[in-house]
């Protein structure tokens, strides 16, 4: 298994003020699901509450088949800090929410021979090296590296609009 990481492609959101943190978890987790992912909680630190408010991390991972050789994978990291339950009142309702600051990152992922069918031999391993440098070395740049790329700003944009950003749009809404 081979992984095309690409770390000038980390996304981040960081938010400080009132917002639903059940709500924000639902809506990620929908809308990887929505969008054919294959959902994984890898990770839950839950750390002891201060005078400050408590802080919890989650690591997230979506992984969706593209082909027999190609997986996409969006990591999702989250860490919430000094969150503190308040009561607001909103359109005539009472409700509960969360006040503190949250930071989401997001990093894209393609994942090749997923299945390992080059793996086992030194034979088979420079055979694989081969076929990345001089067959499917423009299909992996240009467009599998960009479409997880996108499909993740996509997903950096509804989360930005759930918490109600005032840059909602994105230049590059119209590709995948």
């Amino acid at each position: 298994m081979v992984k095309k990481e690409n770390h000038m492609f980390w996304q981040r959101i960081k938010n400080t003020g009132i917002f639903n943190v059940d709500g924000l978890f639902h809506m990620m987790r929908d809308y990887l699901i929505s969008q054919d992912f294959e959902f994984h909680e890898v990770s839950v630190k839950h750390k002891v509450p201060s005078s400050a408010g408590w802080e919890e991390e989650y690591e997230w991972r979506a992984t969706k088949k593209i082909n027999e050789y190609i997986k996409f994978e969006v990591k999702v990291f989250m860490h919430l800090y000094n969150i503190r339950e308040i009561e607001v009142v909103k359109e005539g309702k009472k409700q509960t929410l969360h006040q503190g600051s949250i930071e989401i990152w997001l990093r894209p992922t393609v994942i090749m021979d997923y299945e390992q069918r080059f793996a086992g031999n030194a034979f088979l391993i420079a055979l694989q090296d081969w076929f990345h440098e001089y067959v499917w070395k423009h299909e992996l740049d240009d467009i599998w590296e960009d479409e997880v790329y996108y499909r993740c700003l996509k997903f950096h944009r509804a989360i930005k609009e759930y918490l109600d950003f005032e840059t909602k749009t994105n230049a590059s809404e119209d590709r995948w």
